[in-house]
């Protein structure tokens, strides 16, 4: 795991980790709300841990064969994509299943990010099938669109910005190397036509074929989308207009894919596939409240 300063080159220099606890566990992908850290392991089982304590409780058990590969939070749900390419929403109070695993991408969902309408909170999904979609209540499909010609790996929703004049847009990160900018200027989410809604953003790599995203996080100091490549580096896109940010193009993060990108004060944090410092594969970290959660293949830090 590396700092970088918003803006700047990477540089490990600025990293200063403070390890407050160090927890068991093959971790997959995580989520929280509500003082709540929310994963799923390789073996099965969805576990919650109080963010303060870091005390571990059974949420839901689930079936050996079917390995949940993306979870998200959302009003009190917890959405959990698996990689056989169900959906299944739990009540984040006691654990119960509420809508039943269902068949949302074939071969694998990927990521999963709440939107938000006029009417509401939607649920997006991304999956191994090059679709992202958009679901209702109770998982009712909403809208959904075939843009990318890669497993999307990423997603990232902003909210309509009054100051920057800007409407809520959700990004899209592939492994077709192309991120997708999907402005929701009728605040329905409905991904309309691509052309007219959106924007495609496209890096090449510094040899061979343009690597395909991995990550996103926004930075709103700079209003900037920062993406994470497979090729180990780190692009920022601004929010509208324009391409990456000569200050911020081509950083060298890691040796290996960036899997998780998470703003921390005035830093950027990156983890990735090269197990800098961390002693795993860093799966994703997530920022809660002060702290900042990493789930690696070997424990939780």
């Amino acid at each position: 795991m590396k700092s970088s300063k918003a803006s700047a080159a990477s540089s490990e220099k600025n990293l200063s980790v403070a390890l407050v606890a160090e927890l068991s566990g093959d971790i997959k992908c995580a989520s929280h709300q509500s003082g709540q850290v929310f994963t799923a392991e390789s073996a099965g089982p969805l576990r919650s841990y109080n963010s303060t304590t870091g005390l571990p409780a059974l949420f839901a058990d689930r079936e050996r064969d079917k390995a949940v590969t993306a979870l998200a939070c959302v009003k009190g749900e917890l959405w959990a994509g698996t990689a056989t390419g169900d959906l299944a929403v739990y009540n984040l109070a006691n654990g119960e299943l509420v809508v039943k695993p269902f068949l949302a991408h074939k071969d694998g969902v990927f990521c999963i990010t709440a939107a938000h309408t006029g009417d509401g909170a939607v649920v997006v999904t991304g999956g191994a099938d090059f679709q992202v979609k958009v679901w209702g209540p109770g998982g009712a499909p909403w809208a959904s669109s075939g843009q990318h010609h890669g497993a999307v790996k990423s997603l990232l929703w902003l909210s309509a910005d009054a100051v920057l004049g800007v409407p809520g847009a959700l990004w899209s990160g592939s492994a077709d190397a192309v991120l997708f900018e999907w402005a929701d200027a009728n605040g329905d989410m409905k991904l309309g036509n691509a052309a007219a809604e959106g924007r495609a953003l496209k890096s090449g790599g510094s040899t061979g074929a343009a690597p395909g995203v991995s990550s996103l996080c926004y930075v709103s100091t700079t209003n900037e989308v920062w993406a994470g490549y497979d090729d180990g580096k780190m692009r920022a896109w601004p929010r509208q207009g324009g391409s990456a940010t000569a200050s911020a193009a081509e950083m060298a993060s890691h040796k290996g894919t960036v899997s998780s990108i998470a703003v921390m004060g005035v830093h950027v944090w990156s983890a990735g596939a090269d197990r800098a410092l961390l002693g795993g594969y860093v799966r994703c970290c997530l920022r809660v409240g002060w702290a900042l959660w990493a789930f690696n293949s070997k424990n939780i830090k």
